[in-house]
């Protein structure tokens, strides 16, 4: 990343520093001198652990003050990494925001579409490109769950592993998003696949988890939307290798995948007459779970 490199080139020649940008990603690929690539698969917390060491950076060198941006990251640096289309991204992505956003001024998911110029246009609806939308306009996983993390509020009631539930300090709206990473995946990041096929052994790594939470002092009556993607539900890359993983598609099967990628598991939660919100669900492996409180049909909007 150069970081130290950089701040010590402009302490030297006295140039004031606003802020640092830089790349993070959790796998890459390193060439030797003879050319041999190897690939590098780092642990989950990865993002977390380098954020933590350039905070630590930044408070020592002569520009403490100086904002951190972290200008690309994903997954994975490859336009070719089949794991950006899949659940296990968005589960990813999604555990990795709740943990460092508060680390960095800005992280930028690199990128919004599989539109992308560099390195050429991918073959297929689904080749592992970079965006949150493939070429269709087809909403991947992980586009989901950006949605998912901008409800949140800016107060944080609570903070756990496996997600967190806040409160919006301007309207007081309480919204959630929770998580399963599975535990069996132990330090071990999604790592990067060239193949769809190649991703779909993440799918068996289990179990179960169990969400309880329970809020207190709600208006009675409220409604909660509950919206959840995972294997089941907005799967879209995996409708498509169930389709045979067809490389130009028809009307009709964009049309066909289009429906799928957009629905989502979405029961309701409803505030007791005491006033009490009871969160109580078990979320598959690699779910990712959000929970707003849906409009009142009664109030003008």
């Amino acid at each position: 990343m150069w970081i130290e490199e950089f701040i010590d080139w402009c302490a030297r020649r006295d140039v004031p520093l606003d802020f640092l940008s830089t790349h993070l990603y959790p796998t890459d690929v390193a060439f030797g001198a003879s050319g041999q690539a190897r690939h590098i698969r780092r642990h989950v917390d990865a993002t977390y652990d380098d954020l933590v060491a350039l905070r630590k950076i930044i408070a020592g060198s002569p520009f403490p003050e100086a904002e951190l941006h972290i200008t690309e990251w994903s997954s994975s640096p490859s336009s070719r990494d089949t794991i950006h289309d899949t659940v296990f991204a968005a589960t990813y992505i999604t555990r990795a925001y709740l943990r460092c956003a508060a680390l960095a001024d800005s992280i930028a998911y690199w990128t919004f579409t599989d539109v992308f110029e560099e390195g050429g246009a991918g073959i297929g609806p689904f080749h592992g490109g970079f965006g949150l939308v493939n070429e269709q306009g087809l909403h991947k996983p992980t586009f989901h769950a950006f949605s998912m993390l901008s409800r949140l509020g800016d107060t944080v009631l609570t903070s756990t592993p496996h997600g967190v539930i806040t409160r919006d300090s301007a309207t007081g709206a309480l919204s959630a998003v929770f998580l399963n990473y599975p535990d069996d995946m132990g330090t071990r990041a999604v790592g990067s696949e060239t193949t769809y096929e190649a991703t779909r052994k993440l799918a068996h790594i289990g179990p179960d988890r169990s969400i309880r939470h329970t809020v207190e002092g709600l208006a009675p009556g409220t409604v909660f939307r509950v919206e959840s993607v995972d294997w089941e539900h907005g799967n879209v890359a995996e409708a498509w290798h169930r389709m045979g993983e067809p490389l130009n598609l028809t009307p009709a099967q964009t049309a066909e995948l289009r429906t799928t990628a957009d629905a989502l598991r979405t029961p309701t939660l409803t505030v007791s007459e005491a006033g009490v919100l009871d969160i109580d669900v078990d979320l598959p492996p690699w779910a990712v779970l959000s929970i707003t409180q849906a409009p009142n049909p009664l109030l003008p909007k």
